[in-house]
């Protein structure tokens, strides 16, 4: 099953399609052929020390 998004390209506000990839989800416009990577990102350490105040 695909899933669309449609007008959301950044590039030529065409129609997107999700599609499964070796390395995870991608989402390309069907007009000009922009892809992106979707996948979800590792897992984020933060590294800030110490409190706002």
């Amino acid at each position: 099953m695909t899933t669309w998004k449609f007008k959301n390209c950044p590039r030529c506000t065409g129609d997107m399609f999700i599609e499964r990839d070796v390395d995870g989800l991608i989402e390309r416009c069907l007009l000009c052929g922009y892809s992106r990577d979707i996948s979800k990102p590792k897992n984020i350490v933060s590294t800030a020390s110490g409190t706002k105040r």
